[in-house]
């Protein structure tokens, strides 16, 4: 019996170095799957140039499609755990006054059928509202930023992800009055 222990001890630093090692296969597996893992939300198409005229402010409403039969949390969840959606703007040319984000609706799914969710699907529209600065020259700039998101199914939840976002904003050359 001693002979056992001995030997069972003796794997202690066999199993520390499997477990090691198959954790460092999750977390490469994982992040080499990022890389490869299906966009649930996309800018929507045609997006047209927005206008602005220095010194003024102007609204960019910004489309995104969420693909069929998927879901993304609202901006503001029913419960404090679920990653919400959010649009960040990265572009420091102009001021952002405030982000208006579409009311969510509110649905129920298998892995939640007692409580309703707080959440976007199909197509959304969140507006943002944008000051530009008086001294700007005339001519074509873009918005740029990224809608952070985490897209569910009826069944399960994805890991968060991001859709980058740019939109084109004609240039006055002066304020309009």
């Amino acid at each position: 019996m001693t002979g056992y222990r001995l030997q069972a001890a003796g794997c202690g630093p066999l199993r520390r170095f499997c477990a090691f090692f198959l954790a460092c296969a999750v977390v490469v597996t994982g992040a080499w799957a990022q890389g490869a893992r299906p966009s649930y939300v996309k800018v929507a198409p045609g997006a047209t140039p927005v206008k602005a005229a220095p010194g003024q402010a102007f609204e960019v409403p910004a489309k995104f499609q969420i693909a069929s039969g998927y879901h993304i949390n609202a901006e503001k969840p029913t419960f404090d755990y679920l990653i919400p959606t959010r649009l960040e703007w990265t572009t420091k040319d102009f001021k952002l006054i405030g982000i208006e984000y579409p009311k969510p609706e509110q649905a129920t799914f298998s892995f939640s059928p007692d409580t309703k969710l707080a959440v976007y699907q199909g197509t959304i529209t969140i507006r943002s509202r944008f000051q530009a600065p008086r001294a700007l020259p005339g001519g074509k700039a873009a918005l740029g930023g990224k809608l952070h998101y985490q897209a569910c199914d009826d069944k399960m939840c994805y890991p968060p992800a991001s859709a980058a976002v740019e939109v084109p904003v004609e240039l006055g050359k002066k304020a309009r009055e």
